[in-house]
């Protein structure tokens, strides 16, 4: 899984709500299986359909050659 959120969202703040998914998804071992991705920006669902489009392109890829992607 590929957690796309924005640094600076004022109504899930990024931090409190991925460290605890990550907590469990590392506790699980699964921790290879998920890449967080964070954008520098302000606003709930701010992101834009290049960062959006390009981080499900890479989860197909990730899912389809086992080669994790980039940050």
């Amino acid at each position: 899984v590929i957690l796309l959120h924005t640094s600076r969202d004022p109504i899930v703040p990024e931090a409190r709500n991925n460290d605890k998914y990550t907590a469990l998804v590392q506790g699980s071992g699964n921790g290879e299986f998920m890449l967080r991705r964070v954008v520098d920006r302000f606003g709930h669902c701010t992101l834009n359909p290049e960062e959006i489009f390009g981080s499900f392109a890479d989860l197909v890829t990730w899912a389809e050659t086992g080669v994790r992607p980039a940050q």
